[in-house]
Order: structure tokens, then sequence, then C-alpha cells
């Protein structure tokens, strides 16, 4: 359409200019004298214009056009169309113009792209972040969380952005928190509790966002401690647990060693028996000590396991073969049921602890004539070995805390069989070492089944 316009005012004005050249022509011709005629003037006065509209075309051709372009290519710039060039302009100032104009817009669309994966970058980063993170703007108003931060508060991304954050947390001390760093614009430390949707405990750090001084917003990081406080509990409750268990057969040692001080080792009859008692109790402050080494050593995990394939036959012998004489006492029969062939893919040595502890535990609670059995079978994925039992079973209520430490169902029971409390939480983390795992199934007076699982070697034909 542009092209069309400056070429019709071009025309024009050629016109016009041709037409003064004739009249001025004609008038010479008819040997007009030095004064200027009327039609002599109106012939310079055409040319003139049409000179006058040349010129005119010629700018509007060569300039006006031009700046009309670059004035929209800069209204669409300005809209965010950094896409947009101008091209085939006329030599000239506005073709340098138009140039620089396009080497803007080049630039800016360079800067835009890769502002915007350094943008998607550390989107990225935060989101895989195990820590919760929110970002609010001046007004507490949500502007970002990462995954964690919707998972923790039970909130979709897309749900938070632009709500109150005491909204989207239902948390008035991380509300409180933010408002605080906003408020004061320095950085705001808190332990704050989450009830909903699950306890939790969270470390909370919350930052001022500034920009030439001026808060503009906020953002915090949460970092989830329930788990290390569980483990601290555990930590003390071990130690507690510990100590009344090494004090009880250490406090019987120093009873009965003070009554042989006191005479009592000249007794023909006290006094043997109460050496008796006391190799009893140092045997029992033994096998605690040793079991408290054997659960500390298999708490970190694989590091000190050694796999390879086994036979399972011949490991399950070789547990039986240490507590036959404990069951032979009671007149308990145990037998294995395992195939001929059959692999494990197993630490020999902590799987030899497994079962002996299994064992142990099937005989001292199966009363005298029950019967004990080592069940082994292939699985998909890998090796169950059972111990299964006649004894006197396990209160379903119980089952989920028999392998923690020092737990037990009958604790006057369990120290009359002489348990240390530990044997079951060793067995657990055997076989989660192994990146297995233990279970129980169990009823009062109907006995129990003890079932461990140990995943076969990757690529192992034989274990599957």
């Amino acid at each position: 359409m542009a092209p069309l316009r400056w070429r019709a005012f071009l025309a024009v004005g050629a016109l016009l200019l041709i037409v003064g050249l004739v009249v001025w022509e004609v008038v010479s011709a008819h040997g007009a004298t030095g004064a200027v005629s009327p039609i002599g003037l109106v012939a310079i006065l055409v040319g003139a214009l049409g000179g006058a509209w040349l010129v005119a075309a010629w700018l509007a051709h060569s300039v006006g056009e031009p700046l009309q372009r670059l004035t929209k290519m800069a209204e669409r710039m300005s809209q965010g169309d950094l896409g947009v060039r101008v091209h085939d302009v006329p030599p000239g100032v506005t073709h340098r113009l138009a140039e620089e104009l396009n080497a803007a817009a080049e630039h800016l669309q360079g800067q835009l792209a890769q502002a915007h994966a350094r943008g998607r970058h550390y989107a990225a980063i935060l989101q895989q972040m195990t820590d919760a993170v929110v970002a609010v703007d001046d007004r507490g108003r949500v502007e970002f969380v990462n995954r964690t931060f919707a998972n923790l508060f039970d909130v979709a991304s897309g749900e938070a952005a632009g709500r109150p954050l005491e909204n989207v947390t239902l948390n008035y001390d991380l509300s409180a928190l933010v408002s605080r760093a906003l408020e004061q614009g320095t950085v705001q430390r808190d332990r704050l509790r989450l009830s909903h949707p699950q306890e939790r405990l969270l470390e909370a750090v919350c930052s001022p966002l500034t920009d030439g001084g001026e808060v503009i917003g906020a953002v915090g990081l949460l970092h989830d401690i329930t788990e290390l406080r569980e483990v601290n509990r555990v930590r003390q409750d071990f130690v507690a647990n510990a100590s009344h268990e090494l004090r009880t057969p250490a406090a019987g040692i120093k009873a009965l060693a003070e009554a042989l001080q006191a005479g009592a080792a000249d007794d023909p009859q006290r006094g043997p028996k109460f050496c008796q008692q006391i190799v009893e109790a140092a045997d029992r402050l033994t096998e605690i000590l040793d079991d408290m080494l054997t659960l500390t050593r298999v708490e970190r995990g694989a590091s000190l396991l050694e796999p390879r394939s086994l036979q399972a036959a011949d490991a399950v012998d070789e547990a039986l073969s240490q507590v036959r004489p404990a069951a032979r006492a009671k007149d308990i029969e145990v037998t294995a049921d395992i195939r001929d062939g059959d692999r494990i893919f197993a630490d020999a040595e902590s799987l030899q602890t497994l079962l002996v502890n299994l064992l142990d535990n099937a005989v001292k609670y199966t009363p005298e004539g029950g019967s004990v059995m080592v069940r082994g079978h292939r699985v998909p994925g890998g090796y169950e070995l059972a111990v299964v039992d006649t004894g006197v079973g396990i209160p379903r209520e119980e089952q989920e805390r028999i392998f923690e430490r020092f737990y037990r169902v009958d604790r006057a029971r369990d120290r009359a069989t002489g348990s240390t409390g530990l044997g079951l939480s060793i067995v657990r983390h055997i076989a989660e070492a192994h990146g297995g795992h233990v279970s129980v199934t169990s009823a009062p007076d109907e006995g129990a089944t003890f079932t461990a699982f140990f995943p076969a070697l990757q690529g192992d034909s034989d274990a599957q």
C-alpha cells in the first residue's frame, strides 16, 4: 500500500513539472518580452509546485515511510514481540537506524532467551530440592513454591500462586515468620510444628528480598527435621534401655560378690551357688554387650557386607547345629525344608547371625515337646527364608514393635528366657542391609512365622 502511495505522489509531481516546462517553452517560443507575463508566472508556479511535489514524494519514500515502519517495529517490541525486524530500507539515515534497531532487537531476544533458560534451570534446581521453598511478594502473597513445599502442605503448586501464604499453609507460625522478615528486613529463624496434613517438625529460615534497599518480597526455606528428632529419640532410648539392661546383671554380680566377701565364700552351700550365679550374670552381661556390638555393626548397613551366592541348605544346617543343644534340652524338634541346589545371595556371617537369632528366639518361646522348622524357597526377585515355630505366639498389636531395640512383649518372661531384647532388631537391620526385609505372622498360642527376604544378585538366573 505504501509503495503505491509514494509512486502516485511522484507521478503527480512529475506531471506538474512537465506541464510547467511546456508552458514556459510555449511562452518563450512566441517571443515574450523581458517582462514575465502572467502565463509565464503560472508556468513558473506550476513547475515549482511540481518540483516541490517531487521532493515531497522522495522524502516520503526515503524517510517518512521507513520511519513509519520503524515506529511500528518499536511498538511491537514494546509489546514483547522481539522477533519483528525491518528490511529493505533505502540507503540513508533511516537505513542506519533500521540496522541499529534490528541489532538491538536481536540482542534483546538473545538476552531474554538466556534469562528464560537460566530461570528454567534455577526453577528445576528448586523443584528438586529436598527442602521446602516458598517465595512471596511484599504483601505476603505466594509467588513460587517448589514440589517439596507443595507435598509438605498438601497443596497444588498452581493453586498457591497469588494467594496469601497463611491461606495456602494454614500455619500461623510460618506466616508470622515471613511477616517479620518483610517488616524488619532481616533474616528470621524459628522451629515450626506442622500438624496438617501430618505432624512434622520443621527448621525454618526466612530471608527478605531487596531491590535498592527496598524490601520487595521474601523467600522461606523449610528443613524437615522430624526424622532427625526421631533418631535422637531412638538414640536416647537406646542409651537408657542399654543402661538399664546392663545395670541388672552388673548389680547382681556386685551383690553376690559382696555376699562372698562378707563370708558366704566359706559357706559350703551358699558359696558355690553364689559363684555360679556370678558366672551366669557375667554371661548375660557378655551376651548383652555382644548383641550391642553386633547391632552397631549391622546398623552401618551394606558397607561392611560381602554378599555372595551361597548354598541355602548349607547355611541353614550350620545355623541349626548351633541351636540343637538348646532344642534337645526342651525336647523340641528342629527341622529344615530346603531344596537342594537353592542358592541365596547374602553375606555369609550376617546370614548366620540372622538365622541363629530367629532360631534361638523360636526355641526359647516354644514349649517343651514343640517343633521349629526352617523353610526356604525361591520367589520372584530373590529368596525367602521362614522360621516357623509352635510357640506362645505374639499378639497382633505387638507385632509392629517387636523389631525395636530392647522391646519386649512380656518383660518378665523374656528375662526368664535370657533374651536381651536385641535379637529381632539385629535381624531386621541385616535383612534391610541386604536390600530385603523381614516380617512376622502370628497369633497368641498359635506359634509364629518370621520371614526374611533376600534379593537376588542382578542378572543371577539361578536365584530367580
